[in-house]
């Protein structure tokens, strides 16, 4: 291990230290693996208690907003008993609503300058539309209290998706509005067995691939859906992966006096083309989050 590593890896030590997560046992076990003495350690534990002992303890009652289900109002919950175990002071409420109805309504509360909610759980397109409305409170002067979680943070989270919930990017000198609270992963999977009855040696490798595994599928008389390219949001998403598998995008550059359309171009055409070519072999019915 590199001595930049060492040093994180005991920066992550004390972190997990301050916050409770790991026993004296365990912070000891793991400095003595990192190198450091009992001695050393001792005294950490040490100013580690006073520091908590004279900290004051947070209290308060907050109200999240969020819309309601397994990916955003339900987490929330369901991490709650962790929380109150660090903060045994806040106590949280929830107030939640059916996604399609949530990202207006939001958008039209903080216009009024609602204060009556103190946490949103919103998609990072809304942000910018909060923050001009001067909605939200910048995170940033907490993080930097904190330097562990920022730390942490900055560890966890590429730049580049932080700076969706900045002003402007850190590159400018952004400030953060909020924080990402999952990483939105899209994943393709695969039954190895049902594509070796169909006679393929594994997954698509091309579009073309795709295409015709899609259609053997369809056509074996078992009605399969692998994903949903017919209406609303998620069309457009999968729009943009084909387009910039052949090094297309929406616009010629992301910057002022740009922002040019280039669909009509020829890796434009060619996402186009493969997403009718996939249409005919979709599940008709098959629901996707719009």
């Amino acid at each position: 291990m590199d001595q930049q590593e060492l040093l994180r890896r005991r920066q992550q030590l004390i972190s997990d230290a301050r916050s409770g997560r790991l026993d004296r046992r365990q912070v000891l076990q793991r400095g003595a693996a990192l190198g450091i003495t009992a001695a050393g350690l001792s005294g950490m534990l040490g100013d580690l208690r006073r520091a908590a002992a004279q900290t004051p303890t947070p209290s308060g009652n907050l109200l999240s907003w969020a819309p309601s289900g397994q990916r955003w109002e339900l987490p929330q919950r369901a991490v709650y008993p962790l929380f109150q175990e660090k903060f045994p002071d806040i106590a949280i409420e929830w107030i939640a609503e059916p996604i399609a109805d949530y990202i207006p309504r939001t958008v039209i509360e903080m216009s009024a300058k609602s204060d009556q909610y103190d946490i949103l759980h919103n998609d990072y397109q809304v942000q910018p539309q909060l923050i001009a409305l001067g909605a939200l409170e910048s995170l940033q002067p907490y993080l930097e209290r904190d330097a562990d979680y920022m730390a942490d943070l900055m560890a966890d989270v590429p730049e580049n998706v932080l700076d969706l919930y900045r002003d402007k990017p850190a590159a400018d000198g952004g400030v953060l509005y909020g924080l990402p609270p999952d990483s939105n992963c899209q994943l393709q999977y695969y039954r190895r067995d049902i594509l070796e009855q169909a006679g393929f040696d594994g997954p698509a490798e091309t579009w073309d691939d795709a295409i015709e595994i899609a259609k053997t599928l369809a056509e074996s008389g078992t009605k399969q859906t692998g994903t949903t390219l017919k209406r609303g949001l998620f069309a457009s998403t999968v729009f943009i992966t084909i387009l910039r598998s052949y090094g297309g995008d929406w616009f010629d550059k992301a910057e002022a006096g740009s922002f040019n359309p280039t669909l009509s171009s020829e890796a434009g055409n060619s996402a186009l083309q493969i997403m009718l070519a996939l249409m005919p072999y979709l599940e008709e019915s098959s629901l996707n989050a719009s």
